[in-house]
Order: structure tokens, then C-alpha cells, then sequence
């Protein structure tokens, strides 16, 4: 599904990124508690990818799902230094597969949780 902006909108394109940003950041975070919650197993280096990585590992994501959180975690470190609108553009178009993947992965883990219980 192509993000396109009406002209003097490129703002909402901005709003957009910004909540990407802090989505992501919140992501791999939430990752990294479970992960220490549940399987008392944070890496020593507990960087987003890292993490990520151990959650891969552990059989909590899956290696093609691990692959997407990469890239969006690579697009992520792009749009904080971002001064070219074509990046912009090019990650605005990623972030709903990035967003469908979060939502897919937190409600598996939250439904993980709460059975457990």
C-alpha cells in the first residue's frame, strides 16, 4: 500500500516517523523485559539488535521475522539522521509492515503471559 501526501500535508509524513521512532524504541524495549521476565536471559550486550537476536534464539521470533525487526530497526537509526526526503520516503513505506509485525508479535507475547498465569 503506497503512503502518498497531499501537498502541504508532509507534515502528517513527519508526525508519521516520529511515532516510528519511539514504536520502535518501545518494541525491542518490551522485547528485552520479556525476555528477562520469562527466561531470565538479557544479553550482556543489550543493544536493540542484540536483543533481537537472543529473542531469535530463544524461539521467540522467528528468523524471517527477525530479519524484518532488523531492517526496521536499521531504518530506524536512518530516520534520526535523516536529511534526505527520499530515505524518508523510502522508510514511510515500510512502517505499516513494520507496525502490522509489532502489534503481531506483542499480542503473542501478551497472550504467552497472561496463559501462564
Amino acid at each position: 500500500m503506497p503512503l502518498e501526501f497531499a501537498h502541504g500535508k508532509e507534515y502528517l509524513r513527519e508526525a508519521m516517523m516520529q511515532r516510528f521512532e519511539y514504536s520502535c524504541e518501545l518494541f525491542w524495549r518490551f522485547i528485552k523485559a520479556y525476555l528477562d521476565f520469562a527466561h531470565g536471559a538479557v544479553p550482556a550486550e543489550s543493544g536493540a539488535r542484540s536483543i533481537i537476536r537472543a529473542a531469535c534464539k530463544i524461539g521467540i521470533l522467528s528468523e524471517s521475522e527477525t530479519g524484518i525487526i532488523i531492517d526496521m530497526i536499521e531504518d530506524r537509526n536512518k530516520s534520526s539522521h535523516m536529511y534526505l526526503e527520499s530515505v524518508g520516503l523510502q522508510i514511510a513505506k515500510h512502517i505499516p509492515i513494520y507496525a502490522e509485525l509489532m502489534q503481531k508479535i506483542t499480542s503473542r507475547i501478551i497472550l504467552k503471559v497472561s496463559s501462564a498465569r
